[in-house]
């Protein structure tokens, strides 16, 4: 196979499909080996792991459902935008240039949507362990930053914004930092008030 035809491959629809059931099933192995590991010594250590792992594992998920979502909303309002490769994290590689705002706004409610439910499938999983509390954690925490992230974006656009000026100005990192660190910050204090004086987290 000729390096060319390798390129190609990488972005397909058949290769994201193939590294995505690959990472779920590593995701899901790791996840079951760490709550084994922790509810035989019950260590310190292996709390941390577990409670890291569980974290990032229901974070990287409700990722990877928003870049499904994400291609799956423009191509039902008939975009066709060309897929990046696997080797890098966004599926769709959308101009908004290329394609009308009924798209756009395809490409963004469906990122949503996928996320909202993969969260709410996450969270709807829920046990009082350590290995549900971290990842139900690490999905609430993507969401909450996801949407203060994205409407951003989407607020100035439905208010009639140019699309490639809205992205442009939400996109940058300081701003992409200062949003998630609001999010995060109201989070934290909604986790905390919970604990206080809501009886305790489970």
């Amino acid at each position: 196979m000729s390096r060319d035809e390798t390129a190609d491959w990488s972005r397909s629809l058949a290769a994201w499909i193939a590294r995505d059931a690959l990472l779920i099933s590593l995701f899901i192995l790791s996840w079951q080996l760490l709550r084994s590991w922790h509810a035989s010594t019950g260590s310190a250590g292996s709390a941390v792991a577990l409670g890291s792992a569980a974290f990032v594992f229901a974070y990287a998920a409700c990722y990877m459902a928003h870049e499904w979502g994400h291609d799956l909303g423009a191509r039902a309002f008939g975009a066709a935008p060309a897929r990046g490769s696997i080797r890098g994290v966004a599926l769709p590689l959308f101009d908004p240039s290329a394609h009308t705002r009924r798209q756009f706004l395809g490409l963004a409610y469906g990122g949503q949507l996928a996320y909202v439910a993969t969260a709410a499938g996450i969270i709807a999983a829920f046990q009082p362990e350590l290995a549900h509390r971290a990842a139900s954690l690490g999905a609430i925490a993507f969401v909450v930053q996801s949407l203060a992230v994205d409407q951003a974006t989407l607020g100035p656009v439905l208010r009639g914004a140019d699309i490639p000026s809205a992205l442009r100005n939400a996109t940058r990192p300081e701003a992409l930092l200062r949003r998630t660190a609001v999010a995060w910050s109201a989070l934290a204090a909604v986790l905390v008030a919970a604990h206080t004086w809501g009886g305790g987290l489970p």
